[in-house]
């Protein structure tokens, strides 16, 4: 992919990639491959006295490579690969990370919930089974969930392939955000 906003060009290599810029900027998207490719925009509301102009954009790639595995989070079971691919300080609003995960199969992140913070999860590969105010479903590639402020919400692989997904978090502007788990590694919970 190439981004070019104003006088600056920024290219993102192969695979997956994400773009951050700032709302209100001239640019051109371009695929530079011979293959289709997923594009997902989000906008986040800043208020109107935020600092929107010189932000340089960020592009980059869901990398496999740059992951750690460690046990499984949120009172999960098994394995996740994680990474924070963009933090606070990467943003000029409330957004609070840009994650890219993987979940091996029979893995899961438990069932819990956010004060003060919502997320949405996008399916890159595999299959899961999401679960959301105790409400299970399945998810694939090209499945955006949303989870609000105080929804229990929790992602399960059974797997046999790895679950790979990015989280977006955004908090609740001037408040600190805590995670309650729910202490369900939701292997058992099956769609209805």
């Amino acid at each position: 992919m190439e981004l070019t906003v104003g006088q600056q060009r920024v290219e993102s290599g192969e695979g997956p990639c994400f773009v951050v810029e700032s709302a209100g900027c001239d640019h051109e998207l371009k695929n530079l491959t011979d293959t289709s490719v997923n594009v997902l925009s989000v906008r986040v509301a800043l208020d109107a006295d935020s600092e929107t102009q010189n932000v340089l954009p960020k592009v980059g790639t869901f990398d496999e490579q740059a992951l750690k595995w460690r046990d499984a989070i949120h009172g999960g079971c098994g394995q996740i690969a994680t990474r924070h691919v963009l933090s606070p300080d990467d943003f000029n609003s409330d957004w609070t990370f840009l994650d890219h995960a993987i979940l091996g199969a029979g893995g899961s992140v438990g069932y819990h919930y956010h004060d003060f913070l919502e997320e949405s999860f996008v399916v890159l590969k595999g299959q899961g089974l999401m679960t959301i105010d105790d409400e299970t479903f399945a998810v694939r590639p090209g499945s955006v969930t949303w989870q609000g402020i105080g929804q229990g919400h929790g992602i399960y692989n059974p797997g046999p392939e790895k679950l790979e997904f990015v989280r977006i978090a955004v908090k609740q502007a001037d408040e600190e955000y805590t995670t309650i788990d729910l202490h369900d590694d939701l292997s058992a919970r099956r769609p209805r």
